[in-house]
């Protein structure tokens, strides 16, 4: 099997900020590709960015199979879901020529990153030994939690929390990592919201970047891609801004402000080194064969809120019925490990259910991949009439529509 890989960083011009209320650059964001392949080839490319829209995930893939010379069917793009990086808006609700220039702008600098990394990824390609290997990881946290109200978000929930990190490394003949692949299940939001001095939020990779960046620096010549696992209630064990109860029972704030990069830091460092273990106990995998499936299927949906400032805590909530919705997921195996790939955030049960019943030796639920569709929430969040569950364009029984059609794909990928 042949692997390489490359980074490029994404570079914003001088005069970019403040943007979305971000003020300040305080840690390089990245994209990173890796290219794997036998008699099939894959790409992967991984932004440290919140989300992308679907017409900016087509011209990626255009982009990354230009470089790389993979069928754009065969092209996947992977956000690490950082919540403290600017977004491309929609045309529609930029106001001014500045706000539209600065759209351009981004778009101009993640295009070039990735163009860039993909050409690295190119020119690093050479025979490789996969090996995977799993650790415990502890800087998650269910984050809902119940109010006098009803539920909500912080981290403090009680619910399931999946705390296994897998990493699939990719050594040289040498003996020596050149792409490592991280997979766990958080959302990079220890910033999130939160204010620096002089008001304005940071633009970071958070606790994902931090941990990529460290292992980069342990493991030199290697490349370390972030794969977002089933975040969709999942937090850091701790943030910069929280949110708690007050003895009356009121829901209160609390932001540490420039203090949270310190938490940031720290949280990243625990999981770079949950990762150094799964690295250093990693076996070689019993074959590298690649394949990849995709399968379309219908959901039921349901109306969103326009203004999600308008969800709070509540006992009653009335789920409006719309239809129909189209799902694309897709699967790609080397070997014994299946990586099933799925653009809804889903919540930790859903991934959990998949991976205990997929053929594979070791499933790992990727989201947020070639786009986002939003949270899509087990029927438990629907019950409790969590956030997942309100601030959802799917209706109940979606997330087990798409948990029934993933493992049909994947019992279809094995015996291919």
């Amino acid at each position: 099997m042949k692997a390489g890989a490359g980074r490029s960083e994404i570079f914003f011009p001088e005069d970019f900020f403040p943007v979305e209320g971000f003020s300040t650059l305080c840690s390089p964001l990245y994209a990173r590709t890796a290219v794997l392949h036998d008699e099939k080839k894959i790409a992967i490319l991984s932004l440290e960015l919140t989300s992308l829209p679907q017409e900016e995930v087509d011209e990626l893939k255009k982009i990354l199979s230009e470089e790389t010379m993979v069928k754009e069917a065969n092209c996947f793009i992977c956000v690490t879901h950082t919540f403290s990086a600017p977004h491309i808006m929609p045309d529609k609700i930029l106001k001014s020529s500045e706000a539209r220039n600065k759209k351009g702008a981004l778009q101009r600098a993640i295009y070039t990153a990735a163009r860039e990394s993909a050409r690295k990824a190119m020119m690093n390609i050479a025979l490789v030994l996969p090996k995977l290997g799993q650790s415990e990881c502890h800087v998650n946290i269910n984050r809902d939690f119940e109010t006098p109200d009803g539920w909500w978000v912080s981290n403090c929930g009680t619910g399931p929390s999946d705390k296994t990190l897998t990493a699939i490394c990719m050594e040289t003949e040498a003996g020596k990592p050149s792409l490592i692949l991280i997979h766990y299940s958080v959302q990079s939001s220890v910033l999130d919201d939160s204010r620096l001095p002089d008001g304005g939020k940071a633009v970071s990779s958070d606790l994902a970047g931090v941990a990529c960046a460290t292992l980069e620096e342990q493991y030199p010549g290697a490349i370390v891609m972030f794969l977002l696992g089933a975040a969709g209630d999942q937090a850091p064990v701790e943030k910069a801004k929280t949110l708690y109860l007050a003895d009356d029972g009121s829901l209160e704030e609390k932001d540490i402000g420039a203090e949270g990069l310190n938490i940031c830091r720290e949280l990243g460092l625990k999981m770079a080194e949950s990762s150094r273990l799964a690295i250093e106990a990693a076996m070689p995998l019993k074959d590298t064969v690649i394949k990849y499936i995709s399968h379309d299927f219908f959901v039921p949906s349901k109306q969103m809120k326009r203004n999600l400032h308008e969800l709070i805590p509540t006992r009653t909530y009335e789920y409006k019925p719309d239809g129909q919705k189209q799902i694309s997921i897709e699967a790609l195996s080397i070997g014994p490990v299946a990586l099933l790939c799925v653009k809804p955030e889903l919540n930790c049960v859903t991934a959990m259910e998949i991976v205990e019943k997929a053929p594979f030796e070791v499933t790992l639920v990727l989201t947020m991949v070639n786009g986002g569709a939003k949270y899509m929430a087990d029927a438990s969040s629907y019950e409790r009439i969590t956030y997942e569950a309100m601030n959802s364009p799917f209706a109940l029984g979606a997330a087990e529509i798409l948990s029934e059609e993933s493992l049909k794909l994947l019992s279809n990928l094995i015996n291919s």
